[in-house]
C-alpha cells in the first residue's frame, strides 16, 4: 500500500493499518452483502433517507457484487433484511414518538415533508407502505406515518416484508446482472465500455440534479434555508465535502488496496486508446489553460470588464496555488510511470484540476442569461472534459483514482465560487462576445493539441 512520505499524523494516532483494512474489508466479499443491508437500512429512515443516495449506491454495490459473482441469495437476503429494518425502524418511532419529532424545529421549517407523506398514506392507506417503498421523496416518510396513525403492527410487518421481498430483486438485480455480464465481455472492451456507461450514467444524473434546482421543482423547495443562490450553495458544499473527505482518506490511510485494483484495472485498457488519452490529458497543460485565460481576460477588459477577467484569472492562479500546496504537505508518491515522468507528487492532480476549473468557470461564464433549459445542456457538456482529464491521467498512470478526482473536485469549487461571484456582479455578455470567447478557446485548443501532441506522445513514452 502506497503511504504519504511525509508523516502528518502524530505517533500515537489512528491506527492507520486498521482503518485501511476496514476499508479494504467493505470491497470484500464478505463485507459488500453487509454494506449493500447497510445502504437499504439508511434509505428507509426517517430524515436519514432525504440524505442518502440510496438507488445510485445500491446500484454501485450490485453492480461491483456482480463482477465479484457473489452469492446472490446472500446480496439478496441482506438488502431484504435492510430494507424490512428500515421501515420498521421509522414505523416505531412513528407510533412511540411521533409528537416530539413532528415538533422538532426542522419538521416546522419544513412542513411539506409529513403533508405529502399524510396524503400519500391517506391517497393509498395501507397499500402506501407498499407503493412508498418505490416513490424517493415519500419513502422516507411513510413508515413514520404509518405508525403515527396508528396502523396496526402486524398488517405494517405483512406489509413491510411483501415490499421488501418486492424491492430488493428490483433493485439488486439490474445492477448485479451487469457487473457479471461485464466480466464475461471481451477484456479488449470490458473497460472502455464500462466507463463509457459510467459517464452517460454521470452526465444523466447531473443533467436531473439542475433540472431539479430550478425554482418550484422539490429540491429547490427544500433548499429554502439556504440563501440565494440555493443551488450553487448545495453544490458548493457538497464538493467541499468530497474533497474534505478524500483528503482525510489519504492522510489517514494512503492509497488503499482496492484503489489500487482499481488503478490496476484501468492500465489493461486496449493500446490503442492511449493516444486518445494523451489528447485528452492535453486539455490540463497548464501552458494552454495559462494562455487560454490570458486570450480570455484581454477580451474581457477590451470590452471594458477588466474587473470581472481580473476575478476569473485571479481564481485560477489560487485555484494552481491551492493545488501545489497540497501536494507538498500530502507529498504523496505517484503511480510507476508518473514517478519516472515527473519530479512532484500525485495529490491531488494539477491537470484535473486546471482542466475542471478553466471549462467549468468558462461555461459559467457562457450561459449567464440563457434560458434553463440551454444552461443545462452547456453545462451538461461540460462534463466531458471535467471527467475525461481527470479519467485520462488514471489510464496513463500518472494519478491513482483519488488524485484525480480530488482535483476535478478542486476545479469544481473554484467554478462554484465563480459563479457565486457573478451572482453578486452581474456580467453583460452579448451573443457576439459569446462567439468571439467560445471560438477564440476552440481554435487555441486545436492548434495547441496539433503543434504539441506529437511531443506529448513522444514524452508519455507511446511512440518512439
Amino acid at each position: 500500500m502506497v503511504r504519504c512520505q511525509r508523516s502528518i499524523l502524530p505517533a500515537n494516532g489512528l491506527d492507520i493499518e486498521m482503518i485501511a483494512a476496514l476499508i479494504d474489508w467493505f470491497y470484500s466479499p464478505q463485507g459488500l452483502p453487509l454494506l449493500i443491508g447497510l445502504v437499504a437500512l439508511l434509505e428507509s429512515l426517517l430524515l436519514v433517507g432525504l440524505l442518502v443516495p440510496g438507488v445510485a449506491l445500491i446500484a454501485s454495490l450490485s453492480w461491483l457484487a456482480g463482477q465479484q459473482q457473489l452469492a446472490l441469495p446472500v446480496l439478496l437476503g441482506w438488502g431484504f433484511v435492510g430494507a424490512v429494518l428500515g421501515d420498521g425502524i421509522s414505523y416505531w418511532l412513528g407510533r412511540h414518538w411521533a409528537g416530539s419529532i413532528a415538533s422538532l424545529a426542522l419538521f416546522r421549517r419544513h412542513p411539506r415533508w409529513l403533508a405529502d407523506g399524510h396524503r400519500f398514506f391517506a391517497r393509498y392507506g395501507g397499500l402506501s407502505v407498499l407503493v412508498g417503498r418505490f416513490v424517493g421523496p415519500v419513502r422516507p416518510f411513510i413508515p413514520f406515518i404509518a405508525g403515527s396513525m396508528a396502523m396496526p403492527p402486524l398488517r405494517f410487518m405483512l406489509v413491510n416484508i411483501l415490499s421488501a421481498l418486492l424491492w430488493a430483486p428490483a433493485y439488486l438485480l439490474p445492477g448485479y446482472w451487469l457487473g457479471e455480464q461485464s466480466q464475461q465481455l471481451q477484456p479488449y472492451w470490458n473497460g472502455p465500455l464500462q466507463l463509457l456507461g459510467a459517464l452517460l450514467l454521470l452526465m444523466l444524473l447531473w443533467h436531473s440534479l439542475h433540472l431539479q434546482l430550478q425554482p418550484q421543482r422539490w429540491l429547490a423547495r427544500q433548499l429554502g434555508w439556504l440563501p440565494e443562490p440555493r443551488g450553487s450553495w448545495l453544490l458548493l458544499a457538497t464538493a467541499l465535502t468530497l474533497l474534505t473527505l478524500l483528503c482525510l482518506i489519504r492522510l489517514l490511510v494512503g492509497v488503499p488496496d482496492s484503489e489500487q485494483l482499481w488503478h490496476q484495472q484501468l492500465q489493461q485498457w486496449p493500446h490503442w486508446l492511449k493516444p486518445a488519452a494523451v489528447a485528452i490529458t492535453q486539455l490540463g497543460d497548464k501552458v494552454l489553460l495559462l494562455g487560454l485565460s490570458f486570450g480570455l481576460v484581454a477580451l474581457l477588459a477590451w470590452r471594458g470588464l477588466w474587473r470581472h477577467g481580473l476575478v476569473f484569472i485571479s481564481l485560477l492562479f489560487a485555484l494552481v496555488a491551492f493545488n501545489s500546496g497540497l501536494k507538498w504537505l500530502y507529498a504523496l508518491p505517484r503511480p510507476p510511470l508518473g514517478t519516472s515522468l515527473y519530479d512532484s507528487w500525485s495529490f491531488p492532480s494539477g491537470h484535473a484540476s486546471a482542466a475542471a476549473g478553466f471549462f467549468a468557470m468558462l461555461a459559467v461564464l457562457l450561459v449567464r442569461g440563457w434560458p434553463d433549459r440551454l444552461r443545462r445542456r452547456l453545462y451538461t457538456l461540460t462534463l466531458l472534459p471535467v471527467t475525461l482529464v481527470p479519467l485520462s491521467r488514471v489510464l496513463l498512470d500518472l494519478h491513482w483514482p483519488l488524485d484525480a478526482l480530488a482535483g476535478a473536485l478542486e476545479g469544481i469549487v473554484a467554478a462554484l465560487c465563480w459563479r457565486l461571484w457573478l451572482d453578486h456582479r452581474p456580467l453583460p455578455l452579448d451573443s457576439r462576445l459569446r462567439r468571439q470567447i467560445g471560438c477564440g478557446v476552440a481554435v487555441g485548443t486545436g492548434l495547441y493539441l496539433l503543434a504539441c501532441t506529437s511531443g506529448a506522445l513522444q514524452f508519455y513514452q507511446l511512440s518512439g
